[in-house]
């Protein structure tokens, strides 16, 4: 499922949007890294990141976020389910687009 930007911005997916282009996108971009170096409290905010990381590494190290990513990929890519495999040959061939064209220009 595709979403918008603002979208994942309204449901705090994200925590914000930069700019409505590529252009206002790179000038948010460097607006919010001179605010940030000149930040006093950067020191303090890295160190209290870097501590919060390393609690997360305590309680689950990334090493088995990937190995359950890597699972639940096998399982997709060579498991029974033949889901994957149709919704991927399906996007990839565009065919979900052509099945939609062939419905509008065939009368039922």
């Amino acid at each position: 499922m595709t979403i918008s930007a603002r979208y994942a911005r309204d449901i705090n997916f994200v925590d914000d949007v930069l700019g409505g282009d590529a252009a206002e996108f790179d000038a948010g971009v460097v607006e919010r890294a001179e605010r940030l170096a000149r930040d006093r409290r950067l020191r303090a905010i890295l160190e209290a990141k870097s501590e919060r990381r390393r609690a997360d590494e305590r309680r689950k190290p990334l090493a088995a976020y990937r190995a359950e990513e890597l699972a639940s990929m096998s399982r997709n890519f060579f498991g029974p389910n033949p889901a994957y495999h149709d919704v991927r040959r399906r996007f990839v061939r565009k065919s979900v687009i052509a099945e939609r064209q062939k419905a509008i220009v065939e009368p039922r």
